[in-house]
């Protein structure tokens, strides 16, 4: 379940019936947020002369970046790439792709227009340019040459190689690397000379610009030969690099760089006698040594791509890194407490925002950053995080710090130890679920018991919710939905007699309705607690739901794992797509921040907000005039929530913030444009402490103030 954060304030609109007013629904439209950044890069390529720099991601397409990695931008109809192989450039800045599909399209536009080169029965493994531009591609059946003029390809008189890899010397002989072993050719492929290493197929082949060559492989080391393949010399390295993936050499100075799982980068300035790691800037909590591509562009700058961390830039030979704003995050989770939103990703850990996702910030001290499952935030401010191997995390300080939660919850000695889902109830009691099942904290998370009695054993329970405060829904991975009304002391199912695909997420809507995501079925709906079900998919574009939440009580709004954002205006009967343009299918995550914002997680694109303020508008009185005025906070003392009520007669811009005994503003709690009518703001005191307080409304020239008491 993707946690609904408790302390979040919705702008709601309050206004009493006279006359109901039927209004449109209203217009959201998406923007991309400037994070989280980090995410899986496949490929990497430059323009012939470096001015441009190409990042192909594992399903968000290719970026491309002309500012040195400041700035990053979708090359149009790219998404269609995923796990790009290679990207190369010509002479006239024409782009190259060899894709996951094993052929290569190429686009002269910018991707405004993209064309396949030649045959889709040849099945492409490597492509290189010679050095008079011409197009050589390393295929199952051998080498063939591109033919512009007939856009085909040609074989270059070999056909008894499948070819792993081809590199040119900077004369123009051809080196290729096959199951049969490495072959090189000085009349462009018509004959071939054996170089060794019989069926080994190195992976990759480098080649400096006095014609030595480099190899390399997992599993088979690296050598070196400076005689053009008469000899070869085994290359040595100061760390282990069996699982090497990548090789490249800088022929402006002939250094040569090798990245390798678990190691890093290493570099050698001595054609390959001496190896220096040289990690200073990459960050490794993302787990990105692994597949990490080299890409060393014409100017000699140094470019990484993580599967994980994003892509880095070095100007100085890999002395030093920075990663560049590459945004390519798989967001997992949201949650948003009083200004901050939290994310959690798939291979990047916990980000935070606190300006409606401006910009985001990684907090990640003492938490593994791998496979974050879930968060939830409880009603005292605490964070927590569930991942998917390393148990339960909590941080008492908005994220700055985490700490791993042991007390009665799967230690390292069990072999699952995933945390799926978080809930709360109305007394602040926790609940986590995964494989082992359920379990409860009743004081802040510090200790844990299991909750599991009725439960199935073996069945992860995917998504918890709690209903009319007191009963706790657990939706497991089996399809089945499952409630206890004595906080998980025992657990009964919910209408035995049916059985859906696996079960994502569970939300109440403001209607009191439950809602559960499948993942194959779509979208789910109980009027009555539970005891019957009905499929509420009219409208839905897709029926694999990630996530199901109740912005408001008029908006419900589901994610889809390949068909985008949907919305319902009523209780999910109809559904209709939210989109725009540059949005993807795949999305898991949904919330809305204290002012109004929908924020949305996606696979590949990091996350997406409305441009719009998410409004609950109830209903309209047509017939009596609404005045400026500031209502008394309900219940008064508050502990720990407190509704504000308010009232603006026209059109105009409003803020509401609280201010302690010396005037000093401790929180805003909106700021934003309003129309006619009666608002309320919930308002969570757990930051502060108790004492005597003062909420103040602004709007136009208007100003009024009331005092607020908060008791703990």
């Amino acid at each position: 379940m993707r946690e609904e954060a408790t302390a979040r304030i919705v702008l709601v609109l309050l206004t009493s019936i006279a006359v109901p007013l039927q209004l449109p629904a209203q217009e959201i439209h998406l923007e991309r947020t400037g994070g989280p950044s980090g995410g899986r890069v496949f490929a990497l390529g430059s323009s012939y002369n470096g001015t441009a720099i190409y990042v192909g991601t594992e399903i968000a397409g290719i970026y491309t970046s002309v500012d040195s990695g400041q700035t990053f931008k979708l090359l149009a109809n790219s998404v269609q790439f995923q796990y790009p192989r290679k990207l190369l450039t010509d002479s006239l800045s024409m782009l190259f792709v060899l894709g996951s599909d094993l052929r290569v399209r190429r686009t002269t536009n910018q991707g405004l227009g993209w064309s396949a080169l030649g045959d889709s029965l040849l099945r492409i493994h490597d492509i290189a340019f010679n050095p008079v531009w011409s197009l050589y591609a390393g295929t199952d059946s051998g080498v063939f040459k591109f033919n512009d003029s007939i856009n085909n390809w040609q074989r270059t008189g070999v056909d008894s190689f499948s070819v792993a890899s081809i590199a040119f010397e900077p004369q123009g002989a051809m080196i290729i690397s096959t199951m049969q072993g490495i072959f090189r050719s000085t009349n462009s492929g018509e004959s071939w000379s054996f170089l060794g290493f019989a069926f080994s197929a190195p992976s990759f082949l480098a080649i400096n610009s006095l014609g030595h060559i480099f190899l390399g492989g997992p599993g088979i080391g690296t050598y070196r030969s400076t005689d053009q393949g008469t000899s070869w010399r085994s290359l040595t390295f100061p760390v282990d690099i069996t699982y090497q993936s990548s090789l490249q050499v800088d022929r402006k100075n002939n250094s040569v760089y090798v990245a390798s799982t678990g190691a890093g980068i290493l570099r050698s300035t001595d054609n390959g006698d001496h190896w220096t790691l040289v990690n200073n800037g990459l960050d490794f909590t993302y787990g990105i040594v692994y597949y990490l591509q080299l890409l060393v562009d014409p100017v000699g700058r140094l470019w990484a791509g993580t599967t994980g961390g994003g892509a880095y830039l070095s100007l100085d030979r890999g002395d030093n890194w920075r990663r560049v704003s590459l945004v390519n995050s798989e967001v997992s989770s949201l949650a948003a407490l009083s200004d901050y939103v939290f994310a959690g990703t798939w291979t990047n850990g916990v980000f935070r925002s606190k300006d409606n996702g401006n910009t985001w910030q990684d907090v990640n001290s003492g938490i593994p950053t791998e496979s974050i499952f879930s968060l939830g935030i409880a009603p005292d401010g605490k964070v927590f995080a569930g991942t998917y191997s390393f148990g339960l995390y909590l941080s008492r300080d908005t994220g700055n710090t985490w700490v791993a939660v042991i007390n009665g919850l799967p230690d390292s000695t069990s072999n699952y130890r995933d945390i799926r889902s978080i809930a709360f109830d109305s007394s602040g009691n926790a609940y986590v679920g995964g494989y082992n099942g359920v379990f409860l904290s009743r004081n802040g998370g510090d200790t844990w018991t299991p909750r599991s009695t009725g439960l199935p054993a073996g069945q992860a329970v995917n998504a918890l919710a709690v209903f009319n405060r007191t009963i706790i829904l657990a939706g497991l991975w089996n399809g089945e939905i499952y409630y206890s009304p004595d906080s998980g002391l025992h657990w009964s199912r919910s209408n035995p007699s049916t059985t859906w695909s696996y079960i994502s997420d569970i939300t109440i809507d403001k209607q009191n309705n439950i809602l559960v995501g499948t993942g194959y079925n779509g979208v789910l709906r109980s009027t009555d607690a539970g005891s019957s079900w009905q499929l509420v998919n009219q409208g839905l574009g897709s029926l694999t739901i990630t996530s199901v939440y109740s912005a408001t009580s008029q908006y419900l709004f589901a994610s889809t794992f390949d068909g985008g954002l949907f919305r319902s205006s009523n209780n999910g009967d109809n559904w209709s797509r939210v989109a725009d343009s540059v949005f993807p299918s795949r999305c898991e995550g949904i919330v809305v921040t204290k002012n109004g914002k929908l924020i949305v997680g996606t696979w590949g694109y990091g996350v997406f907000r409305s441009k719009e303020t998410i409004l609950e508008v109830r209903d309209k009185k047509m017939d009596s005039p609404v005045s400026f005025t500031l209502f008394q906070n309900y219940p008064n003392p508050a502990n720990p929530v407190t509704w504000i009520k308010f009232s603006v007669g026209h059109h105009t811009r409003v803020s509401l913030s609280i201010f302690n005994l010396l005037g000093q503003e401790v929180e805003t709690l909106f700021v934003g444009e309003a129309e006619p009518g009666v608002y309320a703001l919930d308002w969570n005191t757990f930051r502060v402490s108790s004492g005597v307080y003062y909420y103040r409304l602004q709007a136009g020239g208007l100003s009024q103030t009331r005092k607020l008491l908060v008791v703990k």
